[in-house]
């Protein structure tokens, strides 16, 4: 596991580290082994949570999520007799929101940081609006699910924020669960 995931998750966590190590130059480093995150991981009952972590946080392969994703989604959709003449656009949807998820796009402006250096100052990125990362356009997002962009707006794109949302509350729950059972006061 790479100490720059590792750094990442701790960050996302709000970590306050007890083990720490002094390094080469100067300075600390919190000490957290991959043993210590797969116990925490034990602790998150929901699997689909549990792999999401695993695949955003850690680069694991997220096919299992976007498995769980799909399965779910296509559950809503018969129950709410979503209209869509292709079963695979259901599994594009999940995909749609997984890759968003997992892989955002860097911006090319501020290089994924969010701000930038203008002569002295550091500013916040109008590309991006500072978050370092770009979303798909609503054409971009309809060409991925084989739509147009009026039927995209019309009718998926409350179902993509709707998928997106289903993967932010995994994703909380499971962080929530490994942040307790890591950072245990």
């Amino acid at each position: 596991m790479s100490s720059e995931k590792v750094t990442h998750l701790l960050t996302r966590l709000n970590a306050k580290i007890s083990n720490v190590q002094k390094i080469p130059g100067g300075g600390n480093v919190g000490v957290l082994s991959f043993e210590d995150i797969c116990i925490g991981l034990a602790k998150i009952r929901n699997r689909a949570a549990s792999e999401l972590i695993l695949a955003k946080w850690l680069g694991y392969d997220s096919q299992i999520v976007e498995s769980e994703l799909r399965d779910l989604l296509s559950l809503i959709a018969h129950k709410e007799k979503w209209n869509f003449q292709k079963e695979e656009t259901i599994g594009r949807l999940a995909a749609l929101a997984i890759d968003e998820e997992i892989v955002p796009r860097k911006c090319s402006k501020c290089v994924g940081r969010g701000s930038y250096i203008k002569q002295t100052l550091r500013v916040d990125c109008d590309k991006c609006d500072g978050k370092g990362v770009l979303k798909r356009n609503l054409s971009e997002k309809a060409r991925y699910l084989g739509v147009t962009r009026s039927v995209f707006t019309k009718t998926w794109d409350k179902r993509h924020r709707r998928a997106g949302m289903i993967l932010a509350e995994w994703e909380s729950l499971a962080l929530r669960v490994l942040s307790d059972a890591l950072f245990r006061d």
